[in-house]
């Protein structure tokens, strides 16, 4: 796995709206999560062999597991924080997103292909 830490948690500090799958890998929920454009993260759980939740909340901070067993909380990057490109999530405790420097435009801008991301 790729440690351990903890349960998710949303805005609410509540279990958040989420898709359940069992008998899964970590690695399969991850997955999943990378092709739902609805999902904001996954929480991996080993017990039952493997609980997978699919978050459809922004994800703000992972807590211990009070049920002690090996859970993950990964929060998938948001547009702002790719730097141009890549996707990837974000493990720990304190998950949730920086704010953008500047606001996201709703449509890419004719010159956004042309551009050079700073600091590749």
């Amino acid at each position: 796995g790729t440690g351990e830490s903890g349960v998710c948690r949303t805005d609410d500090a509540n279990k958040g709206n989420y898709d359940e799958k069992w008998e899964v890998n970590e690695v399969y929920c991850k997955h999943s999560c990378d092709y739902a454009r609805n999902c904001y993260g996954f929480q991996h759980t080993t017990a039952h062999g493997g609980i997978c939740r699919l978050y459809l909340d922004t994800i703000l901070h992972a807590v211990p597991d009070p049920e002690k067993r090996e859970t993950t909380c990964q929060r998938k990057r948001l547009w702002h924080e790719k730097h141009g490109g890549g996707g990837g999530y974000n493990v720990g405790h304190a998950l949730a997103p920086s704010r953008p420097h500047a606001l996201t435009p709703s449509r890419p801008r004719a010159d956004a292909a042309s551009s050079t991301a700073v600091g590749t």
